[in-house]
């Protein structure tokens, strides 16, 4: 029989999921946490009077559509971060550090350092994709012609 920390380890790092319906991932979240309940137990800390805690697992269980992607399975991404303050490692310490955070503050602060992170990736991806690419290279010749052509003034 599986204990709590079993539980907790699995539910942590190999539970993931999306789902589009709000309320389904409320009961996916409660239902996991329930799961761990059954084998909660009183700690040592508190000389037996508190329950362990539970971990956060709202960063694995989203609300979102997983039918949306927007790169290819084979896509190489690796170049993402490496113009960027942050890296791989950093990221995956951040969810770790907001896993175990116990404050409403602290998450609140781990949660804005994780969603800076996947905005420069996504700013990054963008800004090198090859669609990205060829829509700034054709902006670029479609404000030529207009400057061009007189059909463009600038002026206040």
């Amino acid at each position: 029989m599986m204990h709590y920390h079993e539980k907790q380890t699995i539910i942590e790092n190999c539970i993931f999921g999306v789902d589009i319906n709000p309320n389904s991932v409320k009961i996916c979240r409660l239902r996991l946490w329930i799961e761990l309940l059954k084998h909660a137990y009183y700690t040592e800390q508190s000389n037996y009077t508190e329950l362990e805690t539970l971990p956060n697992i709202d960063i694995n269980i989203k609300f979102g559509n997983s039918l949306l992607y927007r790169f290819a399975l084979d896509a190489d991404l690796s170049h993402a971060l490496k113009n960027s303050k942050w890296n791989i490692d950093t990221y995956k310490t951040a969810v770790q550090t907001y896993r175990q955070a116990r404050n409403w503050v602290h998450k609140q602060e781990i949660e804005k350092l994780i969603n800076d992170i996947k905005d420069n990736f996504r700013t990054e991806i963008d800004r090198t994709h090859p669609i990205a690419q060829e829509l700034k290279k054709v902006g670029d010749e479609h404000y030529q012609l207009l400057i061009q052509n007189g059909m463009y003034d600038d002026t206040p």
